[in-house]
């Protein structure tokens, strides 16, 4: 599923993302970001990837990247989650790679 938007796509995140997504994961974008760690490897990226899919699986968000249209370069991650506490709130969020900001 492709979700279009203006001059970017979503696209649910996959376990080849985890190398681009560690790598835009700078200590300026964790500061904003405080459910992620300042240094990420492909590693720590790969394993958030796994549990964010299997959210996604059991109902509890959809997670994707933001790709810019028309190279499909990844720019950013956004997320949509449903509280497991209360199903009838949920949280938006995102960021956007320091070099995509602006």
């Amino acid at each position: 599923m492709m979700i279009p938007a203006g001059p970017v796509q979503l696209r649910p995140v996959e376990e080849s993302d985890a190398a681009v997504v560690a790598a835009m994961m700078t200590p300026a974008i964790s500061h904003w970001v405080l459910s992620w760690p300042e240094r990420l490897t492909r590693e720590d990226a790969a394993e958030r990837i796994a549990r964010v899919r299997a959210d996604a699986d059991a109902g509890y968000g959809l997670f994707c990247v933001i790709e810019r249209l028309p190279d499909r370069l990844v720019v950013g991650w956004i997320s949509i989650t449903r509280s497991r506490d209360e199903l009838q709130r949920g949280a938006l969020g995102y960021w956007l790679g320091e070099a995509y900001q602006g």
